[in-house]
């Protein structure tokens, strides 16, 4: 049993490799094509990254038939990205205090705060008081209404047009690539 932990010791480096080169061709995905940074970096890297979450939750719902570790799965997963951004923060103060904060910052962050206040309802709130929709709480619809429509809507950060001309490789090897990596990724 000595080498299970040299063995997750090196898997848990190529998962990291990985992830930096995934972040790499997304970034470059982003740069190439017309879609919003945010559903790409929002919603696929964020999908692929998340597949233990994914397990997760459907192992608690079909195996375990308890709901309940969804809720604290994703939300325990919220927090420590959350306590991630603030350990950076305070190591690299002096970048964000020089940092401009747009106003599409401030309305993501309070359709963030309402999504929050939403889940806290569907939690917290009596089930008498819940909106369902047959089974499904109508919350939980709500929620990923919002979400979508804030991804649709984000703006496009705008890119020099010279450091799109520096990006040299094709689409169609970018997507390859991108392929590539998501299934290395996801045979782990």
């Amino acid at each position: 049993m000595w080498y299970i932990y040299p063995l997750y010791v090196i898997l848990l480096c190529f998962v990291v490799f990985l992830s930096i080169k995934l972040a790499d061709l997304v970034d470059l995905l982003d740069k190439k094509t017309k879609i919003s940074g945010a559903f790409i970096g929002g919603v696929m890297l964020a999908a692929v990254t998340s597949l233990p979450e994914l397990f997760t939750a459907i192992s608690a719902v079909a195996i375990v038939n308890s709901p309940e570790l969804v809720v604290g799965d994703i939300l325990g997963s919220d927090i420590f990205n959350l306590m991630i951004l603030a350990v950076l923060t305070i190591i690299f103060f002096k970048n964000f205090k020089t940092s401009k904060i747009d106003k599409w910052h401030f309305i993501s962050l309070i359709v963030l705060i309402v999504m929050y206040l939403l889940t806290a309802y569907a939690i917290f709130a009596p089930a008498s008081w819940q909106p369902m929709l047959g089974s499904i709480n109508a919350i939980s619809i709500i929620i990923l209404i919002i979400y979508v429509i804030l991804i649709i809507k984000q703006p496009k950060e705008s890119d020099d047009e010279e450091e799109k001309k520096k990006i040299a490789i094709s689409n169609p090897y970018l997507l390859l690539r991108s392929n590539y990596i998501l299934i290395t990724f996801l045979n782990f």
